[in-house]
């Protein structure tokens, strides 16, 4: 089901105190979307939270060995990658309200439900949503915690490419890290332009990876002094969520 589709299901649903019945993924998805159109309130996109954390369902500890010989649950490791996923995208709707207080717990929780997810077998999507709510902390964190964790961040957005070369989010990942951190924090801009290429490459067209190819493309040109170019991605952007705060942000950089 494409992501569009989805969030209109689900504002429909929020409007009339219902939601439908979706499975796991699709739930989270839905949940993306409704965080990015940005149209409803604060309790809307916590029923929207429920509704995806109810959609994945109940764990009946499936294992697998792994190479070595361990017990792992893939199970349990996609579940609580899952959790992460629904706590940083309800952090990042709260951030865009200005609610730091409520934020920053909610991208613990993404961390710590992620660092769980690889607990229990390490997976592109642990190894993702780690870098996510670890450069959601880093923005938000003291400069001690930036130099004690900026290296975490981006040593798991990288892991995340690895473990799944054709996964466009483990790429966006690491694009976010490398073409937003300073030099000295570890930032490569070129290396960044480089996972763009293969997200845009892999990307399975979904309204969502859209969305974040095109920001991140205006991020990118503007990093390299392509203002024209900046703003036509921008353009992009915004043609598929035209309320994100996300996009504010960006055009306020590209006008500096």
């Amino acid at each position: 089901m494409r992501s569009g589709t989805i969030g209109a299901i689900l504002l429909c649903g929020l409007a009339m105190g219902s939601l439908p019945d979706l499975g796991a993924l699709d739930a989270i998805v839905m949940l993306a979307d409704v965080v990015m159109q940005n149209e409803t309130d604060a309790a809307g996109v916590d029923r929207a939270a429920a509704a995806a954390r109810a959609a994945s369902g109940e764990l009946h500890g499936a294992r697998v060995m792994d190479a070595s010989g361990r017990s792992v649950s893939l199970e349990h490791a996609n579940h609580t990658a899952r959790l992460a996923d629904i706590a940083f995208l309800t952090g990042y709707f709260l951030l865009g309200r200005d609610d730091r207080a409520r934020a920053l717990p909610l991208f613990e929780e993404s961390l710590a439900h992620a660092r769980e997810s690889i607990g229990h077998a390490e997976t592109a999507d642990g190894r993702r949503a780690e870098s996510n709510a670890l450069q959601q902390l880093l923005n938000l964190g003291s400069t001690g915690f930036k130099m004690l964790n900026a290296g975490a961040a981006r040593r798991s957005a990288l892991r995340a490419t690895e473990l799944a070369p054709q996964n466009t989010l483990a790429h966006l990942s690491a694009v976010a890290f490398l073409i937003s951190a300073p030099a000295i924090g570890g930032g490569d801009v070129a290396r960044g332009e480089r996972h763009l290429a293969s997200a845009t490459e892999f990307t399975d067209g979904s309204e969502y990876e859209r969305f974040l190819i095109a920001a991140w493309t205006a991020v990118l040109h503007a990093r390299r002094g392509r203002i024209d170019a900046a703003r036509s991605a921008l353009a992009d952007a915004r043609s598929i969520y035209p309320k994100s705060w996300w996009l504010d942000e960006i055009e306020r950089d590209i006008g500096r």
